[in-house]
């Protein structure tokens, strides 16, 4: 909202959230691990990692791994259950905005989120 529309950016929260759209949890895995070897910090909860100034980044994953109900279901058990319900229309309904050709080069708006 903020890049397409002109939003102010306001915080109830510290934390970052990402959902990502994933067919397996090996590719979630994948994906967490990618972000540790870049310098990310593990913490208890499975989708929360720290980045280099300790502030919380929560990657929600979600689609081919939800049941029905829109729940994943953490592994190895499956004992803690997370409902997903509304990202995949997010997704479904969500406007592109390409803030950068090269990402790589995009300098952050401020660095207090």
């Amino acid at each position: 909202m903020h890049y397409g529309y002109g939003a102010k950016i306001k915080r109830a929260t510290t934390d970052i959230d990402f959902g990502i759209r994933v067919g397996n949890w090996e590719i979630f895995n994948a994906i967490k691990n990618s972000l540790i070897d870049l310098g990310f910090k593990t913490t208890r909860y499975e989708h929360r990692l720290l980045d280099a100034g300790g502030r919380q980044i929560d990657i929600v994953p979600f689609g081919e791994i939800e049941d029905s109900q829109a729940n994943i279901n953490w592994p190895p058990n499956g004992d803690l259950q997370m409902v997903v319900l509304g990202f995949q229309e997010a997704i479904d309904h969500a406007e592109v905005v390409r803030i950068s050709e090269d990402p790589g080069t995009c300098q952050p708006v401020s660095d207090t989120y």
